[in-house]
């Protein structure tokens, strides 16, 4: 075609590619844990709606602070550099919540919240203005559109990808949990526990039903496979972070002082 939608050639700009699997990387992180961590305060933690957006203002401020600043950060040490650093945050938070405890303290938690608040930020703006500064001017519709499009694509597929690894675990962890404590269940009954929300308050008058001889125990069993799925979610997430780190790794230079005068 002559005048392409996309114009593939873009694809072939080494810089461009790296800032598009940065932003791939961090917004899976950030769909998984926004998700999973909302269930576990609301769930596990018994926080109401209000207490668990509170908390979530350690994610939201420090993503906002670090965000105007994070212009200055890229001027002085590149924005090749202050992507390792976000994206070294992002696996430090994820980590963070993939050896987080049942009854963990809030200021862990909160901390973790910080850690990808900050790596968010400083991730996220330089891989934009690095991604837009190494296309032509002409070509700067295309590759925002190609940017915004990619960032979609990562919170997709990292809470699909997310959330099917967190329930298969949880769902085989309860089932598992229960026959070991005595409860006898049927096919249908497994197929029913499998389609049941993670920790909530129907799923465990529905798990008191089917297990009437292990009810006294219906807590412990639920939380504790939500915590393993939750940890396993969250090991996949400090992968892709890490894929993140070494995407940051293709990019060139200190930083994007001039446009290129074309893809490659």
């Amino acid at each position: 075609m002559r005048t392409p939608l996309v114009e593939f050639a873009l694809f072939k700009n080494r810089t461009f590619m790296g800032t598009l699997l940065v932003h791939f990387s961090w917004n899976w992180v950030w769909s998984v844990f926004m998700f999973l961590l909302t269930l576990y305060l609301q769930h596990v933690r018994h926080l109401s709606p209000v207490q668990t957006g509170v908390l979530y203002l350690a994610f939201a401020l420090p993503f906002v602070l670090a965000s105007s600043v994070a212009g200055k950060v890229g001027a002085r040490l590149g924005e090749r550099i202050q992507i390792l650093g976000g994206m070294a945050l992002a696996v430090l938070g994820s980590l963070i919540f993939a050896l987080l405890r049942e009854q963990a303290s809030y200021a862990l938690i909160t901390l973790g919240f910080a850690a990808l608040g900050v790596g968010g930020a400083l991730s996220y703006n330089a891989a934009t203005s690095l991604g837009m500064a190494s296309v032509p001017d002409a070509k700067s519709g295309e590759a925002s559109g190609i940017q915004n499009t990619v960032l979609q694509l990562g919170a997709v597929f990292g809470l699909a990808g997310g959330s099917a690894l967190f329930k298969a675990i949880e769902s085989q962890r309860v089932i598992t949990s229960l026959e070991r404590a005595g409860a006898r269940l049927s096919q249908s009954d497994r197929s029913e526990l499998a389609g049941l929300l993670s920790g909530s308050d129907t799923a465990r008058q529905r798990l008191q039903t089917l297990a009437p001889a292990v009810a006294s125990q219906i807590e412990r069993i639920v939380n504790g496979a939500f915590m393993d799925a939750l940890h396993a979610a969250m090991a996949l997430s400090i992968g892709v972070a890490a894929a993140g780190v070494a995407a940051a790794l293709l990019l060139r230079g200190k930083t994007a002082t001039a446009k290129a005068t074309k893809p490659g």
